[in-house]
C-alpha cells in the first residue's frame, strides 16, 4: 500500500517511558460512592494499574468532600516504589491529615507539652496523655530509636505510633544518623505487620525539630532507610506512606531527599486542564510511538458526536453531564493522556469494575505464563482477602474468576491486573529475544550487550494523512460495518528484517518466491504496542475458536472481523492490523495442528501455513511469527449504517500498492 505521508513522523524508542503531556486531554470518568471510597482506598494501585495499561494519570475526585480541609490539600510529590506501595510529600497540618496512623515525634517519657506531640494532644484530646502515662507506668521510657502505639483520640487517625527520635547536639552525626535509621525501621515493621491493619501512614521528619537534627539530613536519611526496608521486606496491608510537615522549609527538604533517592516526580506529568486545547497540531511523544492529531480531527469530531468527551466539563450544560453520566454529586476519576482512543479505553476499563456484583472476570490469554511466584501471589491474595480465584483454560480462551467479598473485589482486581502487565512485559521481552537471536544481533555479545540490544529495538506509527488511497481503503472497511478513525503505518526494522530474512529462507527450500497475502486481524487495545514491538503471537490475539491449529489466525475478509465484534457499545474502538503474510505453501488446517502438517506422510518438510480452504482460503494459520508483519493498524468503530446482508470477500489489491511499503516484496 503507497500511502503518500501528509503529515511527518519522528521516531521513538518503545523503551522510553517519556510522554510528552505538555499538551493533553482530560476525562472525567463518573463512578458511584462505592467504587470511589474502594478505589481511595487503594488509590496509589489504581494509579499505577491506569499507568501501566493506558499510559494515563489520574487521580479521585469527589463533590462531597468539597470544603473539607483535607480534600483542599494535594501532594507535591508522588512516585511508587513496590507494587501497590507509593510514597508522596504533603504540605499538611498532621493533626488534620486522614491516614490510619500518625507517627509522633516524641520523647523518651512520652510527654508531650510541645511541638508536634503537643499538638497531636491538644487536638486529640485527653485520652492521649493518659494512655500515653499508663504505657510508661507499665513498661518504662522508651529508648532512643524505640516505639509505641496509643489510640488517636479525637484525630482523624486510626493510631499514633510515637518514635523517639535523636538528640544530636547530645548523640553527635553518627550515633544520630543511626538511632533515626533504627527509630524508621521500627515505624516501617509496625505499619507493615500482617496483623496491623494499617493502609496509609504519615511520618514527620523526625528529630528535626527540637531535637535538632539537620532536616537536609534527617529528610535524606529517612528516605534512604524507608528504600533500603521496603527493598527487603514485605510491605503487609501498606499502600501509601506520606512524609508530612506544615513547615515550607520541611517540605522543601522532602521534596529534594525525593527527587534525589527516588527520581522524576510523577506529579510532573500533571498540568492545568483550563489551558489544554482539545486537538493538537505538534507530534506528540507516547509510549511507542509519535502522532499527530490534527490529521484526523475530522474523524474524531464525527466521534464524539457519539461520544461527548470535551476537556472542559463546567461548560457542558446539565442535560450533557446526564448523558455522560455527571450527575451533580457523583465522584469521578480525572484521566489524563496524550491520546483520545487510549483515554476511551481506560475509561471503559474504569466502568466495567465490579460495583454491585461479586464477581468478577479477567480474560487474557498470559494467565498461562503465569509461573509459581505469580500462583504464590494469588493464593496470598486468597488468605488476606475475602474473595475466590479461579482460573479457567478453555479452547482459545483463558479466564480468572474472581469471586467474593465486594469491598475486597476492586482492589484484588487492581492487584492481578498489575500481575498481568508485568507478566505481559516478560513475555514480550522473551520474544525481543528470539527476534534478536533469529537475526543473529548478538552472536559475540555479553549478557549486557545481548540487555541493551534488546532495549534498543525501536519502532514508528505514523498517522497516515487523508489520502485518495486511505479514502478508499475507509470505504472498504465501511462497506464491511468498520467506521474508520484513523489509520497508522507500523515501522520496524527488526521486524521487517526478520520476515525478509524469514522469506529468504523459505525461498531457498522451495527454490521459488513464497507466495505473501495481506490480511487482517483483530488485536485488543492493551497488546497494540506489543504487536508494533515483536511481532503477532497467538496470544495477542482477539480470542477466537482455533478450528484449523494452534497457530496465529489471520482473514483475508474484513467482514469476517466486523461480524466477529460484539460489543454492546458502538463507540468502543476496534483495531484490525493490516499485515503482510507469508502463506506459502499450504494445506487445509485442523484442529489437532500444534505446527504445519508435513508435505507428505514420513515427510521432514512441512507445509507453511494451514487455511480454511484450500480453493477459496479466507483464513490463513501461521506457526511462525516471523512469517507476518505488521504494515498498518486500522482504529474503528461499528458503523450501523452499512447495507444490510452486504458481503465482501477477500480484498482486491487492485487498489493497493504495497511495493513500496514492503521492501519489494510482491504480494501475490
Amino acid at each position: 500500500m503507497d500511502f503518500s505521508m501528509g503529515v511527518g513522523a519522528a521516531a521513538s524508542s518503545e523503551r522510553s517511558d517519556t510522554r510528552s503531556l505538555e499538551e493533553n486531554y482530560t476525562w472525567p470518568v463518573p463512578i458511584s460512592h462505592d467504587v470511589f471510597q474502594s478505589l481511595k482506598n487503594n488509590e496509589s494501585l489504581l494509579c499505577e494499574v491506569l499507568l501501566k495499561k493506558f499510559g494515563c494519570v489520574s487521580t479521585l475526585f469527589s463533590p462531597a468532600l468539597e470544603g473539607n480541609s483535607k480534600s483542599l490539600v494535594e501532594p507535591v510529590f508522588r512516585k511508587r516504589l513496590v507494587l501497590g506501595l507509593e510514597l508522596s510529600v504533603w504540605k499538611d497540618d498532621l493533626t488534620k491529615h486522614a491516614v490510619d496512623a500518625v507517627v509522633n515525634a516524641a520523647n523518651e517519657d512520652l510527654i508531650h507539652s510541645g511541638g508536634l506531640a503537643g499538638a497531636l494532644e491538644r487536638a486529640g484530646g485527653p485520652d492521649i496523655r493518659e494512655e500515653s502515662r499508663r504505657l510508661v507506668a507499665t513498661y518504662g521510657k522508651i529508648p532512643v530509636g524505640g516505639i509505641a502505639v496509643t489510640g488517636a483520640g479525637k484525630l482523624p487517625c486510626k493510631m499514633i505510633i510515637h518514635a523517639v527520635g535523636p538528640q544530636w547536639q547530645l548523640l553527635g552525626p553518627e550515633l544520630s544518623i543511626q538511632k533515626l535509621q533504627t527509630a524508621i525501621i521500627n515505624i516501617l515493621n509496625r505499619a507493615t505487620c500482617e496483623h496491623v491493619p494499617i493502609k496509609t501512614i504519615a511520618i514527620p521528619a523526625l528529630g528535626s525539630g527540637i531535637f535538632q537534627v539537620p532536616v537536609g539530613l534527617c529528610t535524606k536519611v529517612i528516605l534512604q532507610t524507608i528504600c533500603y526496608h521496603l527493598q527487603r521486606n514485605q510491605v503487609g496491608h501498606l499502600k501509601e506512606i506520606h512524609l508530612v510537615s506544615n513547615e515550607e522549609r520541611t517540605v522543601a527538604a522532602f521534596l529534594a531527599a525525593s527527587e534525589s533517592i527516588l527520581g522524576r516526580n510523577e506529579l510532573d506529568l500533571w498540568k492545568s486542564p483550563e489551558t489544554m486545547p482539545l486537538f493538537n497540531t505538534e507530534p506528540q511523544l507516547v509510549q511507542g510511538h509519535v502522532e499527530h492529531q490534527e490529521a484526523f480531527k475530522a474523524e474524531m469530531t464525527k466521534f464524539n458526536s457519539h461520544h461527548r468527551n470535551d476537556n472542559n466539563v463546567s461548560h457542558w450544560t446539565r442535560e450533557e453531564q446526564r448523558t455522560n453520566g455527571l450527575e451533580a454529586e457523583s465522584p469521578t476519576v480525572n484521566l489524563m493522556g496524550t491520546n483520545k482512543e487510549t483515554m476511551q479505553e481506560a475509561a471503559a476499563w474504569i466502568k466495567r469494575l465490579p460495583t454491585s456484583q461479586d464477581h468478577y472476570r479477567i480474560e487474557n490469554n498470559h494467565i498461562l505464563y503465569f509461573g509459581k511466584e505469580e500462583h504464590d501471589d494469588l493464593s496470598l491474595i486468597q488468605k488476606t482477602t475475602r474473595v475466590s480465584i479461579t482460573e479457567h483454560i478453555l479452547t482459545g480462551k483463558t479466564y480468572l474468576e474472581i469471586k467474593g467479598d465486594r469491598s475486597d473485589l476492586i482492589e484484588v482486581v487492581m492487584k492481578i491486573e498489575c500481575m498481568l502487565f508485568d507478566v505481559q512485559e516478560k513475555v514480550a521481552r522473551k520474544n525481543k529475544k528470539a527476534l534478536c537471536n533469529f537475526l543473529g544481533q548478538w552472536t559475540d555479545q555479553q549478557p549486557k550487550q545481548q540487555n541493551e540490544t534488546i532495549e534498543n529495538i525501536l519502532y514508528h506509527r505514523c498517522l497516515l494523512a487523508l489520502c485518495p488511497e486511505v479514502q478508499r481503503g475507509k470505504k472498504m472497511f465501511k462497506k464491511c460495518g468498520l467506521q474508520v478513525i484513523k489509520v497508522e503505518e507500523i515501522k520496524n526494522a527488526e521486524l521487517t528484517a526478520a520476515y525478509q530474512k524469514k522469506k529468504k529462507m523459505m525461498e531457498v527450500k522451495t527454490k521459488r518466491s513464497p507466495a505473501s497475502v495481506r490480511a487482517f486481524q483483530q488485536v485488543p487495545f492493551q497488546f497494540l504496542d506489543a504487536v508494533c514491538r515483536v511481532g503477532f503471537h497467538r496470544f495477542y490475539t482477539a480470542s477466537c475458536n482455533p478450528h484449523y491449529g494452534a497457530g496465529t489466525y489471520f482473514t483475508t475478509n474484513l467482514k469476517n472481523i466486523a461480524d466477529n465484534v460484539k460489543i454492546s457499545n458502538t463507540n468502543e474502538f476496534i483495531y484490525v492490523f493490516e499485515a503482510e503474510v507469508l502463506k506459502g505453501s499450504s494445506c487445509q488446517g485442523h484442529r489437532s495442528n500444534i505446527v504445519p502438517p508435513p508435505l507428505s506422510p514420513g515427510a521432514l518438510n512441512c507445509y507453511d501455513s494451514v487455511v480454511d480452504s484450500e480453493s477459496k482460503p479466507e483464513t490463513i494459520v501461521i506457526f511462525n511469527t516471523m512469517q507476518a508483519i505488521p504494515r498498518y493498524l486500522w482504529t474503528c468503530i461499528q458503523d450501523h449504517e452499512q447495507p444490510q446482508g452486504y458481503s465482501l470477500g477477500p480484498v482486491s489489491s487492485s487498489w493497493w500498492n504495497w511495493e513500496k511499503s514492503s521492501n519489494g516484496s510482491s504480494v501475490d
